[in-house]
Protein backbone atom coordinates (compact mmCIF):
# COMPACT_ATOMS: atom_id res chain seq x y z
CA UNK A 1 0.00 0.00 0.00
CA UNK A 2 1.15 3.62 -0.48
CA UNK A 3 3.23 5.21 2.27
CA UNK A 4 0.53 7.70 3.31
CA UNK A 5 2.54 9.53 5.97
CA UNK A 6 5.72 9.58 3.91
CA UNK A 7 3.60 11.19 1.19
CA UNK A 8 2.47 13.90 3.61
CA UNK A 9 6.04 14.64 4.71
CA UNK A 10 7.45 14.65 1.17
CA UNK A 11 4.57 16.81 -0.06
CA UNK A 12 5.35 19.38 2.64
CA UNK A 13 9.03 19.43 1.71
CA UNK A 14 8.30 19.72 -2.02
CA UNK A 15 6.18 22.83 -1.46
CA UNK A 16 8.71 24.71 0.70
CA UNK A 17 11.69 26.71 -0.53
CA UNK A 18 13.74 25.41 2.41
CA UNK A 19 12.60 21.83 1.88
CA UNK A 20 12.28 21.08 -1.83
CA UNK A 21 16.02 20.53 -2.24
CA UNK A 22 15.82 17.72 0.31
CA UNK A 23 13.22 15.58 -1.49
CA UNK A 24 15.67 14.02 -3.96
CA UNK A 25 18.45 13.13 -1.47
CA UNK A 26 15.88 11.77 1.00
CA UNK A 27 14.43 9.57 -1.76
CA UNK A 28 17.94 8.26 -2.49
CA UNK A 29 18.44 7.44 1.18
CA UNK A 30 15.08 5.66 1.43
CA UNK A 31 15.96 3.60 -1.65
CA UNK A 32 19.06 2.29 0.13
CA UNK A 33 17.16 1.19 3.25
CA UNK A 34 15.49 -2.20 3.79
CA UNK A 35 11.71 -2.07 3.39
CA UNK A 36 11.22 -2.85 7.09
CA UNK A 37 13.11 0.31 8.06
CA UNK A 38 11.11 2.42 5.58
CA UNK A 39 7.91 1.01 7.11
CA UNK A 40 9.16 1.98 10.57
CA UNK A 41 9.82 5.55 9.43
CA UNK A 42 6.38 5.76 7.81
CA UNK A 43 4.71 4.60 11.05
CA UNK A 44 6.66 7.19 13.06
CA UNK A 45 5.00 9.89 10.96
CA UNK A 46 1.51 8.71 11.93
CA UNK A 47 0.28 10.96 14.73
CA UNK A 48 -3.01 9.12 15.17
CA UNK A 49 -5.94 11.32 16.08
CA UNK A 50 -4.63 14.75 15.09
CA UNK A 51 -6.59 16.80 17.64
CA UNK A 52 -5.17 14.66 20.47
CA UNK A 53 -1.64 14.59 19.08
CA UNK A 54 -1.57 18.37 18.75
CA UNK A 55 -2.99 19.17 22.18
CA UNK A 56 -1.06 21.88 23.96
CA UNK A 57 0.54 23.16 20.75
CA UNK A 58 0.33 26.87 20.15
CA UNK A 59 -0.86 27.30 16.57
CA UNK A 60 0.33 30.66 15.16
CA UNK A 61 -2.26 33.02 13.66
CA UNK A 62 -3.06 32.08 10.09
CA UNK A 63 -1.83 28.50 10.57
CA UNK A 64 -3.70 25.29 11.35
CA UNK A 65 -2.90 22.32 13.54
CA UNK A 66 -2.69 20.20 10.37
CA UNK A 67 -0.13 22.60 8.88
CA UNK A 68 2.09 22.34 11.98
CA UNK A 69 1.62 18.56 12.05
CA UNK A 70 2.79 18.30 8.43
CA UNK A 71 5.87 20.36 9.27
CA UNK A 72 6.57 18.01 12.17
CA UNK A 73 6.26 15.00 9.88
CA UNK A 74 8.73 16.54 7.43
CA UNK A 75 11.17 17.33 10.24
CA UNK A 76 10.90 13.86 11.78
CA UNK A 77 11.49 12.33 8.34
CA UNK A 78 14.68 14.38 7.96
CA UNK A 79 15.82 13.52 11.48
CA UNK A 80 15.30 9.77 11.03
CA UNK A 81 16.70 9.47 7.51
CA UNK A 82 19.85 11.42 8.37
CA UNK A 83 20.08 10.27 11.99
CA UNK A 84 20.41 13.83 13.22
CA UNK A 85 21.91 14.04 16.69
CA UNK A 86 19.22 16.20 18.18
CA UNK A 87 16.67 13.99 20.03
CA UNK A 88 13.39 14.58 18.23
CA UNK A 89 10.26 12.82 19.44
CA UNK A 90 6.71 12.44 18.21
CA UNK A 91 5.51 14.52 21.16
CA UNK A 92 3.90 17.76 19.98
CA UNK A 93 5.10 19.92 22.86
CA UNK A 94 8.06 22.18 22.22
CA UNK A 95 7.80 22.16 18.44
CA UNK A 96 7.42 25.47 16.67
CA UNK A 97 7.89 26.51 13.06
CA UNK A 98 11.28 28.14 13.63
CA UNK A 99 12.59 24.99 15.29
CA UNK A 100 11.37 22.87 12.41
CA UNK A 101 13.13 25.08 9.88
CA UNK A 102 16.34 24.44 11.79
CA UNK A 103 15.87 20.71 11.19
CA UNK A 104 15.61 21.28 7.43
CA UNK A 105 18.84 23.29 7.52
CA UNK A 106 20.63 20.53 9.45
CA UNK A 107 19.39 17.91 6.99
CA UNK A 108 20.55 19.91 3.98
CA UNK A 109 24.05 20.20 5.38
CA UNK A 110 24.43 16.43 5.73
CA UNK A 111 22.54 15.46 2.55
CA UNK A 112 25.24 16.45 0.10
CA UNK A 113 27.23 13.75 -1.59
CA UNK A 114 27.41 11.60 -4.69
CA UNK A 115 24.63 9.11 -5.37
CA UNK A 116 25.36 5.40 -5.55
CA UNK A 117 25.42 3.80 -9.03
CA UNK A 118 22.21 2.21 -10.26
CA UNK A 119 18.72 3.52 -9.73
CA UNK A 120 16.78 5.03 -6.87
CA UNK A 121 13.07 5.63 -6.41
CA UNK A 122 12.10 9.27 -6.40
CA UNK A 123 9.78 10.81 -3.82
CA UNK A 124 6.73 10.13 -5.98
CA UNK A 125 7.41 6.40 -5.73
CA UNK A 126 7.84 6.48 -1.97
CA UNK A 127 4.72 8.52 -1.43
CA UNK A 128 2.21 7.05 -3.84
CA UNK A 129 3.13 3.62 -5.21
CA UNK A 130 2.36 0.33 -3.51
CA UNK A 131 4.84 -2.37 -2.50
CA UNK A 132 4.18 -4.49 -5.61
CA UNK A 133 4.85 -1.56 -7.93
CA UNK A 134 8.16 -0.85 -6.20
CA UNK A 135 9.11 -4.51 -6.54
CA UNK A 136 8.15 -4.46 -10.22
CA UNK A 137 10.60 -1.62 -10.80
CA UNK A 138 13.35 -3.51 -9.00
CA UNK A 139 12.84 -6.66 -11.09
CA UNK A 140 12.43 -4.60 -14.29
CA UNK A 141 15.80 -2.93 -13.71
CA UNK A 142 17.58 -6.28 -13.47
CA UNK A 143 15.60 -7.57 -16.47
CA UNK A 144 16.78 -4.54 -18.46
CA UNK A 145 20.41 -5.31 -17.52
CA UNK A 146 19.92 -8.85 -18.80
CA UNK A 147 18.30 -7.67 -22.04
CA UNK A 148 21.15 -5.27 -22.77
CA UNK A 149 23.67 -8.04 -22.17
CA UNK A 150 21.81 -10.41 -24.52
CA UNK A 151 21.43 -7.67 -27.11
CA UNK A 152 25.20 -7.12 -27.11
CA UNK A 153 25.72 -10.86 -27.48
CA UNK A 154 23.35 -10.97 -30.46
CA UNK A 155 25.14 -8.06 -32.15
CA UNK A 156 28.51 -9.73 -31.58
CA UNK A 157 27.40 -13.01 -33.15
CA UNK A 158 25.69 -11.32 -36.10
CA UNK A 159 28.74 -9.16 -36.85
CA UNK A 160 31.01 -12.17 -37.49
CA UNK A 161 28.59 -14.25 -39.55
CA UNK A 162 29.20 -14.36 -43.29
CA UNK A 163 26.84 -15.13 -46.17
CA UNK A 164 23.73 -14.58 -44.10
CA UNK A 165 22.81 -16.58 -41.03
CA UNK A 166 20.03 -16.49 -38.48
CA UNK A 167 21.72 -13.93 -36.25
CA UNK A 168 22.48 -11.55 -39.10
CA UNK A 169 18.92 -11.83 -40.38
CA UNK A 170 17.66 -11.15 -36.87
CA UNK A 171 19.87 -8.06 -36.56
CA UNK A 172 18.87 -6.68 -39.98
CA UNK A 173 15.20 -7.12 -39.10
CA UNK A 174 15.53 -4.31 -36.54
CA UNK A 175 18.44 -2.22 -37.85
CA UNK A 176 18.66 -2.90 -41.59
CA UNK A 177 21.82 -3.38 -43.59
CA UNK A 178 24.87 -1.19 -43.51
CA UNK A 179 27.89 -3.40 -43.07
CA UNK A 180 30.27 -3.31 -40.12
CA UNK A 181 29.44 0.31 -39.31
CA UNK A 182 25.83 -0.60 -38.56
CA UNK A 183 26.86 -3.24 -36.05
CA UNK A 184 29.25 -0.82 -34.37
CA UNK A 185 26.59 1.91 -34.10
CA UNK A 186 24.15 -0.46 -32.39
CA UNK A 187 26.87 -1.88 -30.15
CA UNK A 188 27.88 1.63 -29.11
CA UNK A 189 24.33 2.51 -28.00
CA UNK A 190 23.94 -0.70 -25.99
CA UNK A 191 27.31 -0.20 -24.32
CA UNK A 192 26.36 3.34 -23.30
CA UNK A 193 23.22 1.97 -21.65
CA UNK A 194 25.18 -0.77 -19.91
CA UNK A 195 27.89 1.62 -18.71
CA UNK A 196 25.26 4.03 -17.42
CA UNK A 197 23.45 1.31 -15.47
CA UNK A 198 26.70 0.13 -13.89
CA UNK A 199 28.41 3.42 -13.12
CA UNK A 200 25.82 6.22 -12.97
CA UNK A 201 22.72 6.98 -10.92
CA UNK A 202 19.23 7.67 -12.25
CA UNK A 203 16.05 8.51 -10.37
CA UNK A 204 12.79 6.78 -11.32
CA UNK A 205 9.53 8.70 -10.91
CA UNK A 206 6.01 7.34 -10.43
CA UNK A 207 2.90 8.47 -12.31
CA UNK A 208 0.75 5.38 -11.81
CA UNK A 209 -2.77 4.81 -10.53
CA UNK A 210 -1.76 5.52 -6.94
CA UNK A 211 -1.45 9.27 -7.55
CA UNK A 212 -4.63 10.92 -6.18
CA UNK A 213 -6.58 13.48 -8.16
CA UNK A 214 -5.53 17.08 -7.42
CA UNK A 215 -2.34 15.91 -5.68
CA UNK A 216 -0.16 18.86 -4.61
CA UNK A 217 3.20 17.07 -4.26
CA UNK A 218 5.56 18.64 -6.78
CA UNK A 219 8.24 16.90 -8.82
CA UNK A 220 9.99 17.35 -12.16
CA UNK A 221 8.05 15.01 -14.43
CA UNK A 222 7.38 14.25 -18.09
CA UNK A 223 8.84 16.63 -20.66
CA UNK A 224 8.94 19.57 -18.23
CA UNK A 225 12.14 20.52 -16.44
CA UNK A 226 10.48 22.39 -13.57
CA UNK A 227 8.60 20.98 -10.57
CA UNK A 228 4.91 20.49 -11.31
CA UNK A 229 2.03 18.96 -9.38
CA UNK A 230 2.21 15.17 -9.69
CA UNK A 231 -0.47 13.53 -11.88
CA UNK A 232 -1.30 10.12 -13.23
CA UNK A 233 0.20 9.69 -16.70
CA UNK A 234 -2.35 7.96 -18.92
CA UNK A 235 -0.58 8.79 -22.20
CA UNK A 236 2.88 7.26 -21.89
CA UNK A 237 4.43 3.99 -20.75
CA UNK A 238 7.44 6.00 -19.70
CA UNK A 239 9.47 9.13 -20.30
CA UNK A 240 13.02 10.39 -19.88
CA UNK A 241 14.56 13.70 -18.91
CA UNK A 242 18.24 13.72 -19.85
CA UNK A 243 20.46 14.26 -16.84
CA UNK A 244 17.46 14.30 -14.50
CA UNK A 245 15.33 11.15 -14.28
CA UNK A 246 13.10 8.64 -16.01
CA UNK A 247 9.52 7.83 -15.06
CA UNK A 248 6.65 5.45 -15.73
CA UNK A 249 2.94 5.98 -16.22
CA UNK A 250 -0.18 3.92 -15.68
CA UNK A 251 0.31 1.50 -18.62
CA UNK A 252 3.64 0.27 -17.22
CA UNK A 253 1.88 -1.12 -14.14
CA UNK A 254 -1.18 -2.69 -15.84
CA UNK A 255 -0.76 -6.44 -16.48
CA UNK A 256 -2.88 -6.27 -19.66
CA UNK A 257 -0.60 -3.55 -21.05
CA UNK A 258 2.89 -4.63 -19.93
CA UNK A 259 4.07 -8.20 -19.31
CA UNK A 260 6.62 -9.11 -16.68
CA UNK A 261 8.92 -10.74 -19.21
CA UNK A 262 8.52 -11.84 -22.82
CA UNK A 263 8.84 -15.57 -23.42
CA UNK A 264 8.14 -15.57 -27.18
CA UNK A 265 9.47 -13.39 -30.02
CA UNK A 266 7.49 -10.43 -31.29
CA UNK A 267 5.02 -10.97 -34.12
CA UNK A 268 4.43 -9.07 -37.37
CA UNK A 269 0.69 -9.53 -37.53
CA UNK A 270 -0.35 -6.55 -35.40
CA UNK A 271 0.80 -3.12 -34.36
CA UNK A 272 0.54 -4.05 -30.68
CA UNK A 273 3.32 -2.68 -28.50
CA UNK A 274 4.01 -6.05 -26.78
CA UNK A 275 6.05 -4.37 -24.03
CA UNK A 276 7.81 -6.07 -21.14
CA UNK A 277 8.69 -4.11 -18.02
CA UNK A 278 12.41 -4.70 -18.52
CA UNK A 279 12.03 -3.59 -22.13
CA UNK A 280 10.26 -0.40 -21.06
CA UNK A 281 13.12 0.42 -18.68
CA UNK A 282 15.66 -0.28 -21.43
CA UNK A 283 13.73 2.01 -23.84
CA UNK A 284 13.85 4.94 -21.42
CA UNK A 285 17.48 4.33 -20.49
CA UNK A 286 18.42 4.41 -24.17
CA UNK A 287 17.05 7.96 -24.22
CA UNK A 288 18.73 8.83 -20.94
CA UNK A 289 22.20 7.41 -21.50
CA UNK A 290 22.53 7.09 -25.29
CA UNK A 291 20.34 10.01 -26.47
CA UNK A 292 18.20 7.87 -28.75
CA UNK A 293 14.96 9.37 -30.11
CA UNK A 294 11.41 8.30 -30.74
CA UNK A 295 11.87 8.60 -34.49
CA UNK A 296 9.08 9.88 -36.73
CA UNK A 297 7.91 7.17 -39.17
CA UNK A 298 8.85 8.19 -42.72
CA UNK A 299 6.50 7.82 -45.70
CA UNK A 300 8.54 4.89 -47.06
CA UNK A 301 7.94 2.90 -43.86
CA UNK A 302 4.19 3.54 -44.10
CA UNK A 303 4.24 2.24 -47.67
CA UNK A 304 6.17 -0.81 -46.45
CA UNK A 305 3.36 -1.39 -43.95
CA UNK A 306 0.76 -1.03 -46.68
CA UNK A 307 -0.64 2.15 -45.13
CA UNK A 308 -1.09 5.72 -46.28
CA UNK A 309 1.53 8.06 -44.75
CA UNK A 310 0.53 9.94 -41.61
CA UNK A 311 2.24 12.92 -40.01
CA UNK A 312 4.18 12.92 -36.72
CA UNK A 313 3.71 9.22 -35.90
CA UNK A 314 6.52 7.93 -33.71
CA UNK A 315 8.17 4.57 -34.40
CA UNK A 316 6.68 2.41 -31.65
CA UNK A 317 5.93 -1.34 -31.78
CA UNK A 318 8.04 -4.13 -33.27
CA UNK A 319 6.17 -4.14 -36.60
CA UNK A 320 6.81 -0.44 -37.17
CA UNK A 321 10.44 -0.89 -36.09
CA UNK A 322 10.86 -3.63 -38.68
CA UNK A 323 9.43 -1.38 -41.41
CA UNK A 324 11.72 1.47 -40.31
CA UNK A 325 14.78 -0.80 -40.53
CA UNK A 326 13.95 -1.88 -44.07
CA UNK A 327 13.35 1.65 -45.35
CA UNK A 328 15.62 3.91 -43.27
CA UNK A 329 18.37 2.09 -41.33
CA UNK A 330 19.88 5.39 -40.17
CA UNK A 331 16.67 6.19 -38.29
CA UNK A 332 16.43 2.64 -36.98
CA UNK A 333 19.79 2.79 -35.18
CA UNK A 334 18.64 5.94 -33.39
CA UNK A 335 15.15 4.71 -32.49
CA UNK A 336 14.59 3.77 -28.84
CA UNK A 337 11.86 1.21 -29.45
CA UNK A 338 14.03 -0.63 -31.97
CA UNK A 339 16.49 -1.37 -29.16
CA UNK A 340 13.70 -2.37 -26.79
CA UNK A 341 12.17 -4.78 -29.32
CA UNK A 342 15.53 -6.16 -30.51
CA UNK A 343 16.75 -6.92 -26.99
CA UNK A 344 13.41 -8.42 -25.94
CA UNK A 345 13.64 -10.80 -28.91
CA UNK A 346 17.27 -11.55 -28.08
CA UNK A 347 16.01 -12.64 -24.66
CA UNK A 348 13.60 -15.16 -26.18
CA UNK A 349 15.56 -16.49 -29.17
CA UNK A 350 18.48 -18.87 -29.23
CA UNK A 351 20.64 -16.77 -31.53
CA UNK A 352 23.06 -18.89 -33.58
Amino acid sequence: MPKTYLAKALRTLSLRDDGKRLVEPIARKLSALPSSQVNTINKALDFGWLAWAMRGVRVPPGRTAEYIADLRRAAILCAKVYELQRPFSVSAEGWDERELRTVFEQAERVSRGAANPGYYLRGSFWGFSNHSEREWIRSAWFAAERLVRLGLRAVGIASVQVNGGASRTFFERYFGTGGGMQYERVRKVLRKIQKGMWHSSVGIAYQGMGVPANEQYRETSGSLGVPVALKQNLDEWGWSREGRCIGFGVSFFLPDQTVIERTTPHTVETLNMEVSRGGAVLHELSHYYAKTADEIVPAAAFHHLGRAPEGNVQAYSPKVCWALAQTNPDQAVNNADSYRSFCEDAGTLWVI
